[in-house]
């Protein structure tokens, strides 16, 4: 089998290198040409713990590395996409060591003025959750090692756990949800799409402990065979042409930082 590649949008292996910080950019491979600008900062350095799972992994959760491309005020690729959109779904794989109850950033869209993130994947003192239109309001267990994740929008949802409108799955399976009475994602202006941090006002101070080997932005709400489909593939590989390995189960893990989620 393939991953499904129904409404993709972005796409990203992180693959570029087995080890060290020589590459620029973390490469858009679905055809869009939206590449990320990569800084190290002296924290993060690609990794491959075994075939078929680069990744970029920290040393430390403190600093100012990330993964960004800035979003044009007025158009472009992400902008056209998600601006109103009323279904999308994030797909990633990361391996998460230390949560940050500041709210670390794992991928997405977030803004350059302290905001919670318009549709952006993150780390927060409980687990895994997601900010839609700068609110979050529930977490799921980050699970340990290598996991799957996929953040499900669907504002034509009925609701409920059966069909909700806001989901997150951990390796293929629904673990979280809320019914949000968002109709759309808005995106105001000064935004990013952004792996492993946040801007605030030129400082970046939201990060997590562990590896980012994978993420992925659709234009629809994928359906439960298709994420189940994609964490199968990612679990045995996460880079195109690599080799196999595992997902995660579930356990606590440490806190990064104490203070307010933002």
């Amino acid at each position: 089998m393939a991953l499904d590649d129904t409404g993709l949008l972005v796409r990203y292996p992180i693959d570029e290198a087995a080890s060290g910080t020589s590459p620029t950019h973390v490469l858009d491979i679905a055809g869009g040409g939206y590449d990320l600008a990569i800084t190290y900062d002296g924290v993060i350095s690609y990794i491959e713990p075994s075939a078929g799972h680069r990744g970029l992994g920290n040393s430390t959760p403190s600093g100012a590395h990330r993964i960004v491309h800035a979003i044009n005020d007025t158009s472009d690729l992400i902008r056209d996409a998600i601006d109103g959109a009323t279904a999308l779904t994030i797909e990633i794989v990361a391996d998460i060591t230390a949560l940050n109850a500041s709210g670390g950033r794992l991928f997405g869209v977030n803004g350059r003025s302290g905001q919670n993130g318009r549709c952006m994947m993150k780390v927060d003192g409980s687990g895994v959750s997601f900010a839609l239109n700068d609110q979050d309001d529930f977490s799921i267990d980050p699970g340990t090692g290598r996991t799957v994740f996929h953040a499900r929008f669907d504002a034509s949802a009925g609701g409920g756990a059966g069909d909700p409108k806001l989901s997150i799955w951990r390796n293929g399976s629904q673990a979280g949800w809320s019914d949000p009475s968002d109709t759309s994602i808005t995106l105001p202006s000064s935004q990013d799409l952004i792996g492993f941090n946040r801007e605030s006002g030129g400082s970046f101070d939201r990060s997590f402990g562990g590896a980012l080997h994978y993420a992925a932005i659709y234009t629809v709400a994928m359906t439960g065979a298709n994420i189940s489909n994609n964490a199968t593939e990612l679990a045995l590989n996460d880079d195109p042409g690599g080799g196999g390995g595992g997902g995660g189960g579930g356990s606590a893990l440490p806190l990064m930082v104490a203070g307010a989620e933002q």
